[in-house]
């Protein structure tokens, strides 16, 4: 999807509120078997993962995400999710408060994983299709709006210390892969101006204690550490991963389509060999053509037998 096309699919159950990005389809009938799971658990949500989500967060279970932090790795895969109304209006002041930017699910969520106490987790195979959730980005105020709605998820979480306390190092942590994630999706000029944003903030949460490093990796904490000692050089390196990266997307895409094109000529070509084959099996088994074999097999036998009487003679 691009920046001009990025708002939420919205069903509205009554008492759940179910909220799906451009990249999910599903249908009606499916979210409402959904809403009746959540009816009887009394859950406040439940959220639908892509396929990229591994198996360290189970489904289908009931969890309090509010009392599990370590649970908030799933933020960036959950494509879609049943929000019971009440919550939304305690949490998030309503359905349609928070829904701007890129990513306009992105305050909801974190007030789903950090108040819900009764929550689950689906398989993305109960939507009709989900596709890769990416964003080409080249307009630098558009991806600026991420970083506005992480500001104000920290303004709420540190309304309760201990809230927050417990909350920070993952919340770094997820912000800091968001901003990497989104480097890969814009344009050369509009990465360096978000990537030097991105050194300020982290150069702020390194002098504040807000990251805890044994959460990230060692790749990660190469680029923590970069990012103390030369900001500049954070945006020459992350840029230009992300830029490579993004032709070696574009080359895999691009292989991709050749081979569908290549698989679809083929499937083409072997339906009208199974065409020609019907037909064939249908002439030789019609009326006509045994009608026709019978009333020449009397001429063609004499004239075999007359050649091999020529052929003696």
């Amino acid at each position: 999807m691009s920046t001009e096309n990025v708002s939420l699919k919205k069903i509205d159950l009554g008492d759940y509120v179910f909220l799906a990005r451009p990249c999910v389809a599903v249908s009606e009938e499916a979210v409402k078997h959904l809403a009746e799971r959540a009816v009887q658990g009394k859950l406040e949500f439940i959220g639908v993962f892509d396929d990229r989500m591994d198996d360290s967060v189970q489904r289908e279970v009931v969890m309090s995400l509010a009392s599990s932090p370590e649970i908030s790795i799933a933020i960036r895969h959950v494509c879609a999710g049943l929000y019971s109304r009440s919550f939304l209006d305690t949490y998030c002041d309503g359905v349609e408060a928070h829904q701007q930017g890129l990513f306009p699910d992105l305050y909801i969520l974190w007030m789903a994983f950090a108040h819900a106490d009764r929550a689950m987790f689906a398989a993305c195979d109960m939507c009709d299709r989900v596709e890769i959730d990416t964003v080409w980005i080249d307009d630098v105020d558009a991806a600026y709006t991420v970083n506005i709605t992480y500001d104000r998820i920290k303004d709420h979480l540190m309304q309760d210390w201990s809230v927050w306390e417990k909350w920070k190092g993952y919340y770094t942590l997820q912000r800091w892969r968001c901003y990497y994630e989104m480097l890969h999706w814009m344009t050369e000029d509009a990465g360096w101006q978000f990537a030097e944003r991105m050194a300020v903030d982290f150069h702020r949460s390194m002098e504040l204690d807000e990251l805890d490093q044994e959460l990230f990796s060692q790749e990660e904490k190469t680029g923590l550490y970069v990012l103390a000692k030369d900001p500049g050089f954070l945006k020459r390196y992350y840029l230009g991963k992300a830029v490579y990266s993004k032709k070696i997307f574009d080359l895999n895409n691009e292989l991709g389509r050749r081979a569908e094109e290549l698989d679809e000529s083929h499937r083409e070509a072997d339906g009208l060999r199974r065409d020609m084959e019907a037909q064939r099996i249908k002439y030789e088994t019609s009326t006509t053509f045994r009608v026709g074999k019978a009333v020449m097999f009397v001429p063609v036998t004499l004239k075999k037998a007359v050649k091999k009487l020529l052929h003696r003679n």
